[in-house]
């Protein structure tokens, strides 16, 4: 770490009709450096965030420019989270009594030498400017500057070619719906709680399906190697630094473009193994935005021997016709009866529900037959008020089976996990039809237009993708 003068201010500086003196000084940085450890932890602010190294000093009602980074606490000091990590919440208290050692230190040896200025720990490592999507409040995205540091052993740095916005959770997280931002979740009892602390906070950077190109590679890495073309789970950011053994090489040949749809079919292969056709099963898939069209496919592979797909879109409903669906329904066609109808009133052996519509998982279980499986794939939001469980949900006996990318069906026993999913991902990429479904291309500077076409579901829209300057 290395010590940056900064300019004098009114705190530890300048003080109107006096000076404070040398020996004073240190003493009310502690007091600065500490307070914030016995005020609580670092919250987590992002999908997967860990506390960065960044705390500073500021000037009253000055914001310092720092990565992906939030104020938390008055307005004298700040200490700042940073970019997504692999879920490491770590106290203050830990870090900040190794920085003061380190001020008490450097002021021993002499290397303050002024008094009246104000001093700021910063990293070494060089770093580079970015343009990030962050999101300022519900439904308020900026385009702002952000620094991305230099990657270390175990990371790299990717420029950004191309990101995609989800239609499904990342509307959740931008409309406010989601859980974090009013509860916290306890990864000990994986149980969400009301607190005064949620997980999410504004400003935050978010967005999982970025596509870009290796510039730079930490020491200890040995692949990717610098120029390939990764996936990763990382934020609507011009250039990103994460750990190298989270990206995901493209196959060979594939329009980068399409490689922003690996997010989107994990989650769809996923559904499938949780929903575990059986060869002649009718399935229906309701919501065909980009992962129920996703599932079409996949289970029009899989040797099912009805496909429907229910969409209120006409457009989608023809995609999915090409797609592998042998039939189409509009939700407002009563999708239970006119599965009875084309079944012999069996009802489907299997209905997946990703539209993230309250009143489809309602009907869902009103589609499946007798003792079939309702697999609900979406982030719901809002509330529940058309949702019965007391007619065909208590006599038919569905089973409803949550399916959440995060880990693999456990009835698949030990041979698969999210390692050999995504090795079946990298293939299928290759193999389905993904041209189409990419719909709505948009740079960087127009994030906030894009969230609101993908929020508000214009008119022949699957998947909007963000793009970047080279």
């Amino acid at each position: 770490m290395r010590l940056r003068r900064r300019p004098p201010g009114l705190l530890l500086g300048r003080w109107p009709g006096r000076q404070l003196t040398r020996r004073a000084e240190p003493i009310i940085t502690a007091v600065l450096l500490l307070v914030p450890a016995f005020i609580g932890s670092a919250r987590s602010i992002g999908p997967a965030r860990t506390v960065a190294a960044g705390l500073a000093f500021c000037d009253p009602g000055s914001t310092p420019n720092v990565p992906d980074g939030i104020m938390v606490g008055p307005a004298w000091y700040s200490v700042f989270v940073g970019p997504p990590t692999a879920g490491v919440r770590r106290p203050l208290w830990s870090g900040l009594a190794a920085r003061f050692g380190s001020l008490w230190r450097s002021r021993r040896r002499g290397d303050w030498r002024s008094s009246s200025s104000i001093w700021r720990i910063e990293p070494t490592m060089p770093e580079t400017i970015a343009e990030a999507a962050v999101l300022t409040g519900p439904r308020n995205v900026e385009v702002r500057e952000v620094r991305v540091f230099a990657p270390g052993p175990q990371e790299v740095q990717i420029a950004t070619m191309f990101s995609g916005i989800s239609a499904g959770t990342e509307m959740n997280v931008y409309r406010g719906h989601a859980p974090q931002w009013q509860l916290q979740f306890n990864p000990a009892t994986r149980l969400f709680t009301h607190t005064d602390s949620p997980d999410w906070t504004y400003p935050l950077t978010y967005g999982y399906a970025n596509v870009g190109r290796v510039v730079e590679s930490g020491d200890a890495v040995t692949s990717p190697s610098t120029g390939d073309v990764v996936f990763s789970y990382s934020p609507h950011q011009s250039v990103v630094v994460t750990t190298a053994g989270s990206t995901v090489k493209l196959p060979d040949g594939i329009d980068p473009r399409l490689g922003v749809l690996n997010a989107n079919l994990n989650t769809a292969l996923n559904g499938v193994l949780d929903a575990r056709p059986s060869l002649g099963d009718v399935v229906v898939v309701s919501g065909l935005g980009v992962i129920g069209l996703l599932v079409t496919q996949l289970m029009h592979r899989t040797g099912a021997g009805l496909v429907i797909g229910v969409d209120r879109i006409n457009s989608r409903r023809e995609l999915a016709t090409r797609m592998g669906a042998n039939a189409v329904i509009d939700p407002s066609e009563r999708v239970a009866e006119r599965v009875r109808t084309l079944t012999q009133n069996r009802g489907a052996d299997i209905v997946i529900e990703v539209s993230g519509a309250p009143a489809a998982l309602n009907e869902a279980i009103r589609t499946v037959g007798f003792g079939g499986r309702v697999i609900a794939m979406s982030w719901y939001g809002g509330t529940f008020e058309s949702l019965s469980l007391a007619g065909e949900f208590h006599h038919n006996r569905p089973r409803i089976i949550s399916s959440q990318v995060g880990s693999v069906n456990p009835d698949l026993g030990p041979l698969w996990d999210t390692t050999r999913r995504q090795q079946l991902v990298s293939q299928l990429l290759t193999h389905l039809d993904l041209t189409p479904l990419v719909t709505h291309v948009l740079p960087i500077s127009q994030a906030a237009e894009a969230y609101a076409l993908v929020d508000r579901g214009a008119d022949g829209l699957v998947q909007c993708v963000l793009t970047y300057r080279a």
